[in-house]
C-alpha cells in the first residue's frame, strides 16, 4: 500500500513537472527542479523515518500478543473441555471461574482484561493507520508494554488467591 502510495505521489509530481515547463517554458524548468529537489527530499527523510516506524509496529504487535497470550489462556481456564483443565477449574481454583467471586485480586484481574480486550481491539486499527506519528507509536508501546505487565501480574495474582481460596469460599 506505501509504495502504491509513493508511485501515485511521484505520478503527480512529474504532471505538475511537465504542466510547469510546458505553461512556463524556462522558468517552468527552474521550478519543476525546485520541485523534484523538494519530493527527492521528502522520499529521502521518510525512508529514515519508515524503518523506525515499522520496528515500533512490530513491537506494538509483540506486546499484544503477549496480552492475547494471557486472554487465551484465561479463556482455556474457563472453557477447555480436557481433564487437567476442568480438574483446575472445578477443584483446585473454582474462585476464578466464579464471576460472583469478589476477591479483590480475582475481580482486579477480570477489570484487566475486559479492559486488555478493549485495547486490543482498538490498538490494531491504530497501529495500522499510516498517519500516525512515531511519537504517536512510542506512546502506544508504552502504553501496550505496561498493559502487558500489569495484566500478567495481575493473572498470577488472581490465580495464587484463587488456588489459596480453594473450593471454600
Amino acid at each position: 500500500m506505501l509504495t502504491t502510495r509513493l508511485g501515485v505521489i511521484w505520478a503527480a509530481v512529474a504532471v505538475l513537472c511537465l504542466l510547469l515547463v510546458f505553461t512556463l517554458r524556462t522558468a517552468g524548468l527552474f521550478l519543476s527542479g525546485l520541485l523534484f529537489l523538494a519530493a527527492a527530499l521528502f522520499a529521502w527523510r521518510s525512508s529514515f523515518i519508515q524503518p523506525e516506524s515499522r520496528a515500533l509496529r512490530t513491537s506494538i504487535q509483540l506486546s499484544t500478543d503477549d496480552i492475547q497470550a494471557i486472554l487465551d489462556a484465561y479463556d482455556r481456564f474457563l472453557l477447555a473441555g480436557d481433564a487437567d483443565s476442568i480438574a483446575d477449574r472445578t477443584l483446585h481454583r473454582p474462585a476464578l471461574a466464579d464471576e460472583s467471586c469478589d476477591a479483590p485480586a480475582i475481580t482486579e484481574f477480570r477489570a484487566k482484561a475486559e479492559a486488555a480486550r478493549r485495547f486490543i481491539y482498538r490498538v490494531g486499527a491504530i497501529v495500522e493507520d499510516p498517519s500516525v506519528t512515531t511519537t504517536e507509536l512510542t506512546n502506544i508501546l508504552g502504553i501496550a508494554d505496561q498493559r502487558s505487565q500489569e495484566l500478567a501480574e495481575a493473572w498470577n495474582q488472581a490465580r495464587l488467591e484463587a488456588r489459596r481460596l480453594g473450593r471454600d469460599y
